[in-house]
Order: structure tokens, then sequence, then C-alpha cells
């Protein structure tokens, strides 16, 4: 579900005449995400009932080769993941540092070794701080539902809401108020459960 920070970036970087399509690819693409998510939270659920963990390598036998294997593939992802999820960041922050270098190679290089140091350093965070998982939940919790429904809803009813009828105010205004709720709550039992830690 991290994709959605990513869409506005793929969608100037695709041709303009595929760049039609792409809201369909990306609808059915979230659609079929949605359902593998649920599909496999509801398989959970059903095997685990409400002993069901949080943290889902907390339901498989600790140090199996098997667990070991899952860890390393997640990780492996989400390594590989990486730069795409950073590619906006990276378009902003590079271009200064960039600015003076004159030769491709030189470029190259200079975006290589910022990129390797911005995932060292990322890496060097959540490794040395012991409450690295609190603090992750805490930030996704509260950012999950303001960038998700929050601010989308918000920004398409400045530039459109003169045009739409009552209803679809009302209907954005609802997604919006759905999307504060859900990040505050989440954010309240994120709270309350490092308080009980």
């Amino acid at each position: 579900y991290s994709a959605h920070a990513e869409c506005l970036t793929i969608a100037q970087d695709l041709p303009k005449a595929t760049r039609n399509a792409y809201p369909s690819i990306l609808l059915n693409s979230f659609l079929g995400i949605t359902a593998l998510y649920v599909l496999f939270g509801g398989a959970c659920y059903y095997l685990f009932g409400a002993a069901t963990p949080d943290i889902i390598f907390d339901a498989m036998a600790k140090g199996d080769w098997l667990t070991n294997l899952v860890k390393a593939s997640v990780s492996a992802v989400l390594l590989s993941q990486l730069p795409i999820t950073m590619l906006p960041a990276f378009d902003l922050m590079e271009p200064p540092l960039l600015a003076k270098v004159d030769s491709e190679a030189q470029r190259g290089a200079v975006r290589v070794a910022f990129r390797l140091a911005t995932v060292a350093a990322m890496a060097y965070v959540a490794l040395a701080l012991p409450f690295f998982f609190d603090l992750m939940s805490l930030v996704g919790s509260f950012s999950t539902g303001l960038l998700g429904f929050v601010l989308p809803t918000l920004i398409y009813l400045r530039l459109k809401g003169t045009e739409l009828s009552a209803a679809k105010k009302a209907l954005n205004y609802g997604i919006c108020a759905l999307g504060a709720f859900g990040g505050l709550y989440c954010s309240w039992e994120v709270l309350v459960g490092m308080m009980a830690r």
C-alpha cells in the first residue's frame, strides 16, 4: 500500500500515449492488492483467531529455516522497493548536488554515492533506535489516513469544488472525515500500546 506515494511520479514519467490507460491500470492494481490483503488477513484470522499477532512473523516458528527464508524474502522486496519509494525525494534533493557537476560520469557517481549514503543512514537509524518499531507504527498510523484520504480529497475539493454537486462534495468530505478519524484512532491505539509496554 505504499505505492500511492509514487503514483504521480510514475504518471509523469509515462509517455503521453500510454498515460490515458494509467488510471484504469492503477485502479485494477489497487483492487487486486486490496483483495490479496483482505484474503491474507482473513486467512490469518481464521487460522489464528483473536490470537493473531500484529507482526505475522511472531506466529511463525522462531529460528526455523522457512521463517528465516520468508523474512529474507520480505527484506529483499523492501530493499528493492526502496529506490522507487525514495524517487520523489531524490528528485527534490539531487538537483542541488548535481548543479556544479559537469560530466555525466561524475553525475552518476554523485547520484549513486548520495543514494547509498541515504540508504545507509536509514538502515543505521532503524538498527540504532530501540523504539524504531513504535516510531514507525506511529508515523504510519497517522500519515496513512492523512496521505491516503484527507489530503487527496481536500486537494480535489480545492481544485474542482466549484464544479461538484452537493452530493459529491458531501461524499468527499465524508472520505476526508473517515481518513481523519482512522488516522487519529490508529495513532491513539499505537500510543496506548506503547504506554502499556
